[in-house]
């Protein structure tokens, strides 16, 4: 096997181990997801997995950057769609974040509140979330050239966004629990566009 076929092998093994790690923690909790259950799932050893992730915790905080990622390529795809106003694609963002949080519900519900992140972890999120910021920018940035929003600073206008957008999201990870509030990307959508004012 070449050397770029083992890096392609190595990777694609770490991907299997995430996935099966996805699989699991969606089914059965933090708690309840040893790294055994993950191995059989992943169709490897245990001692394996620990040649990729050296603690459970690293694996889990590399989904948090699977989660991110899939964040960035949904706002990526919707950047593409470069018929459609700014306006469209934002609403479009939404309604795809929306789902996505949606299907993975208990996936996130599980890393919000079984894992403690680190000072060093937290900080490599945040360069990842400066990712998916960067991406919103570019509908913002064409939204002002169009004349469909005001001339604003566009990465504040991306941080208003993703603060109403987490608000749809948390909706959909917490739609089984006591009371919620049920929010639809229209309405946030209407708020975000339109203001509160009469």
């Amino acid at each position: 096997m070449s050397r770029i076929n083992k890096v392609q092998h190595s990777e694609d093994k770490k991907q299997s181990i995430i996935d099966a790690a996805i699989k699991v923690l969606s089914e059965k909790g933090y708690h309840k997801c040893p790294v055994d259950v993950i191995a059989k799932t992943a169709g490897i050893a245990k001692g394996t997995v620990y040649l990729y992730f050296k603690t459970k915790d690293e694996l889990y905080f590399s989904i948090f950057y699977w989660i991110f990622n899939e964040f960035k390529k949904i706002t990526e795809e919707v950047i593409k769609e470069e018929q459609r106003s700014a306006s469209d694609q934002l609403y479009m963002l939404l309604e795809r974040a929306s789902a996505f949080s949606h299907n993975y519900r208990n996936l996130m519900i599980s890393l919000r509140h079984d894992t403690t992140m680190t000072n060093e972890f937290h900080q490599s999120l945040m360069t990842q979330f400066s990712g998916v910021i960067t991406a919103i920018n570019t509908i913002m940035e064409k939204g002002i050239r169009s004349g469909e929003f005001r001339a604003q600073e566009p990465s504040v206008m991306s941080m208003v966004f993703v603060s109403l957008a987490s608000m749809v999201v948390h909706q959909k990870i917490d739609a089984c629990g006591a009371k919620t509030i049920d929010v639809e990307p229209r309405q946030i959508f209407d708020i975000l566009l339109k203001g509160i004012a009469v």
